[in-house]
């Protein structure tokens, strides 16, 4: 297709800037870092070989597998936190009970 790639370059420029703005909740499947070469596409500039879409669940999973990550280590400090705090208000209960006896 005739100024397809000019379109792609410009587009993952955009996506760049999106993807760098917002890296903290923005995960980025680069098809430049899997398809690097003709030869793995098929017939067209959006149609990959098999080892491209193998890549690409492999590179999908270790992003999920990142995600879960990071949500299981916000969940456990928060967890922590929890804890702490539930910890000093019983203290303070109890403290408040003995000094009325």
């Amino acid at each position: 297709e005739q100024g397809t790639l000019e379109v792609h370059v410009e587009l993952n420029r955009v996506v760049d800037s999106f993807v760098a703005a917002h890296a903290e909740n923005t995960h980025l499947l680069d098809m430049r870092r899997i398809v690097t070469s003709r030869d793995k596409l098929t017939n067209n500039i959006r149609h990959y070989t098999r080892e491209v879409y193998r890549d690409m669940a492999v590179k999908i999973e270790e992003i999920a597998s990142e995600i879960e990550g990071n949500i299981m280590s916000t969940f456990r400090r928060r967890l922590r936190r929890f804890r702490r705090s539930t910890k000093r208000l019983i203290a303070s209960c109890f403290k408040g009970m003995s000094e009325r006896r």
